[in-house]
């Protein structure tokens, strides 16, 4: 598993184009463990490979983020997995610096207050 930071952040969404066109497939709640693990098929991952034909082909992985130390968080019980762009930035709240992920920067479906996340990307292919 690999820890985002404050560092990496940008480069982490951007290397995953901002989760453009992505899916939730799953979503772990263990609450003794004070986590939540989501699971992504993501489409657009790394450099997109220029086609003979002139067509972007996309690289498709499967994505699994820990959310750890959980400060808040927020889903629609309806939610639909589809993810547009999704939202990740560091929030200050009472002086101390916190992960905030959501679905959605204005109507998210699923958002995320957390202290630590961890990510890897699963082998198995879409």
């Amino acid at each position: 598993m690999t820890s985002i930071t404050k560092n990496s952040l940008t480069s982490f969404m951007n290397y995953y184009h901002l989760f453009h066109d992505s899916y939730i497939s799953d979503v772990k709640y263990e609450f003794k463990k004070n986590q939540i693990e989501l699971y992504f098929d993501i489409f657009w991952s790394g450099k997109p490979t220029l086609k003979d034909n002139g067509v972007f082909e996309t690289n498709k992985v499967k994505l699994k983020m820990i959310f750890k130390s959980i400060y808040q968080y927020n889903y629609k019980e309806n939610y639909m997995d589809y993810i547009d762009e999704a939202y990740l930035k560091i929030i200050n709240i009472s002086n101390e610096e916190y992960f905030c992920f959501a679905t959605d920067k204005e109507e998210p479906l699923i958002s995320i207050v957390c202290k630590t996340i961890e990510y890897e990307e699963l082998r198995n292919t879409l």
